[in-house]
């Protein structure tokens, strides 16, 4: 079975290999771990402390196409056995799934609540992870060329509310990748948007805000998500997912622009202009300046 410990301070990376063998290990006390939380956007933290979100998410999502075809996009990026840290674990979908195909695996997430249904499933098939209750713009407390694989599902990185956060985000992944290692993400597709008279209107407003001094295009607030609260979300060009990568060091192996229906790569040039989203796939250079 996995242990769980809580420590309010943040551990050293010669406890954390210490605890290799323990199973899981979970910091209370996000706020004091890692990130200027304060400069997340407000919704966030209603977010990450909602447990009706936690405790419905795997029912909410059961269908979700998605959830199917990144796990396939994963497994191909990353065929062999090896560490892979999850940002943004949530319940722990991607851990489940790869720990019982033999990866070790480590999760970061900032919400207690979803951390504790992700501790809950591994523990009930006796699998074993590392759990980290902390920001993912600050991996200090994780070693540096450590990982085979990174990933950031589910529009995780849309999540953070600033174009320097996001890039840090990134960087911080990066360093915990070793050579040769994989970043794998999901972002919305702002140009998705052009597809219906809403969402044309809703860019438009977006444009508009710019103009005055706002907030930059591409951020939205979902109202009401999922009947709770209202949720920040960054949508991306390809573009600037692409420079996020590039800035990091990170060359770009695979990319895949999103059908409607989420459940595979979309067909034409014009829906993979509009596409839902994208799943990026890029790699940490063997040597330095390879990605140049």
């Amino acid at each position: 079975m996995l242990a769980l410990a809580t420590n309010s301070k943040m551990p050293s990376v010669e406890i954390l290999e210490g605890l290799k063998e323990g199973g899981v290990f979970l910091v209370e006390d996000w706020r004091r771990i890692s990130g200027p939380d304060q400069e997340h956007h407000q919704s966030l933290g209603k977010y990450i402390t909602n447990e009706v979100l936690a405790t419905r998410y795997d029912q909410y999502f059961r269908d979700n196409a998605l959830f199917e075809f990144d796990k396939s996009f994963i497994e191909e990026v990353l065929p062999a056995n090896g560490r892979m840290l999850d940002l943004g674990c949530g319940t722990g979908r991607h851990l489940l799934h790869f720990a019982r195909r033999g990866w070790d695996v480590c999760g970061v997430d900032l919400s207690e609540p979803m951390l504790l249904q992700a501790t809950r499933k591994m523990a009930e098939e006796e699998l074993r992870a590392d759990f980290f209750q902390a920001d993912i713009l600050d991996l200090s407390f994780l070693p540096a060329d450590s990982f085979d694989g990174a990933i950031c599902m589910f529009s995780t990185l849309g999540m953070i509310s600033q174009p320097q956060m996001r890039q840090r985000a990134v960087l911080e992944a990066a360093r915990c990748l070793r050579p040769g290692g994989s970043y794998i993400a999901h972002v919305h597709n702002r140009l998705h948007f052009l597809r219906w008279t809403e969402g044309r209107r809703d860019l438009f407003m977006q444009f508009m805000r710019r103009l005055k001094g706002g907030h930059p295009i591409g951020d939205t607030v979902m109202r009401s998500y999922r009947g709770q609260l209202d949720l920040y979300l960054h949508n991306f060009t390809l573009g600037e997912l692409l420079n996020l990568l590039k800035k990091a060091g990170l060359k770009v192996t695979r990319m895949v622009p999103l059908n409607e229906a989420r459940d595979g790569q979309a067909k034409g040039i014009f829906n993979r202009i509009f596409a839902n989203g994208f799943l990026v796939a890029a790699e940490k250079p063997l040597t330095l300046g390879e990605s140049n």
